[in-house]
């Protein structure tokens, strides 16, 4: 997972607790991360080394949920540049 930090306040190595939000709702609450990267001087990447099994279900579910959404989109722009293209032809 990845986050912007803005202010630039989180180092790489660092550890943090986290609470991961899901449209202004709390998702998964108390989550040990700790700071592997920071790209762009903005984008922290994180791991999570210590996620209860309850944690990991919750985040495992927020994954597939995010994939499911980018395939649909993914499919959708396709569907629309095929559509495009046919409007050319004709």
């Amino acid at each position: 997972m990845a986050f912007k930090d803005e202010s630039k306040s989180f180092q790489s190595g660092q550890t943090v607790t986290v609470d991961v939000h899901v449209q202004g709702k709390v998702w998964v609450a108390g989550l040990d991360a700790k700071i592997v990267t920071i790209r762009d001087g903005i984008l922290v990447a994180c791991t999570f080394p210590n996620m209860s099994k309850l944690q990991e279900q919750r985040m495992d579910k927020l994954s597939l949920e995010i994939q499911k959404r980018w395939i649909k989109i993914r499919k959708f722009q396709k569907q629309q540049g095929e559509d495009e293209a046919n409007a050319k032809q004709t």
